[in-house]
């Protein structure tokens, strides 16, 4: 009896270190076993495993960012988006949703898990761009390509009657461009605000290579087609 409240004292020391061992170990075992479900062949399994990975925070980030071998700031991105990936972000003016922001940055890991989770290639905010057309202006060609294939609508028009072509012709784009002429793009759409064409924008921002290479493929200024038109 006498050394009864020193075996108790031990005993809650040991419990004590067992909870904190326990809490310390258990954070990894988790983030090994969500990990593990990122390679699924089952997408539910996929989206549940990078799901429960955001829940955990800064390692469970770390672990996505290091099996999908893209950056923090992608998952970070991510993780602000996740919940509502059809949502427009409150803050933005044009009530963009996540997938248009993360076209243009170049997000390729954040773009397909969003639209694996459901995010809506062709959904439109206020001025008419769709995902495919932000992707066409960061000239991220493997995005491009990746919204496509998903059904992105090549020659969609926006507020300004500009599709996809028009913007990676402006920014001089050439692996976009080459893209999006491969799938059936529209090489003479004009826009209703400057009356442009793809070839103008080019013409008109000196990218001398995409003129070339919209030339190639029977690309023409507005005023020509007005003067054949007139022919």
């Amino acid at each position: 009896m006498k050394n009864l409240p020193l075996k108790l004292g031990i005993g809650v020391v040991l419990l004590f270190a067992a909870v904190i061992a326990t809490c310390l170990l258990w954070t990894p075992v988790k983030v090994r076993y969500y990990t593990n479900m990122l390679g699924s062949s089952d997408k539910n399994t996929r989206l549940s495993g990078v799901s429960e990975l955001l829940a955990i925070g800064m390692k469970g980030n770390k672990a996505l960012s290091n099996h999908y071998k893209c950056s923090e700031e992608e998952i970070e991105f991510l993780a602000k988006h996740w919940p509502k990936p059809n949502y427009a972000i409150p803050e933005d003016e044009y009530k963009r949703f996540p997938l248009y922001y993360a076209s243009e940055y170049g997000f390729y890991v954040a773009v397909i898990l969003l639209v694996e989770r459901g995010a809506k290639v062709n959904a439109r905010c206020s001025n008419g761009f769709t995902p495919l057309h932000r992707a066409a202006v960061g000239g991220h060609k493997r995005i491009a390509s990746y919204l496509i294939e998903k059904d992105a609508i090549v020659n969609a028009k926006d507020g300004l009657d500009r599709i996809p072509l028009h913007y990676a012709a402006h920014h001089g784009h050439k692996e976009v461009i080459t893209l999006l002429l491969e799938k059936k793009s529209i090489v003479n759409p004009k826009d209703y605000h400057t009356n442009y064409t793809p070839l103008d924008f080019a013409i008109d921002n000196d990218k001398k290579e995409t003129v070339a290479l919209l030339r190639a493929h029977g690309a023409k200024t507005a005023e020509e087609l007005k003067k054949e038109s007139r022919e």
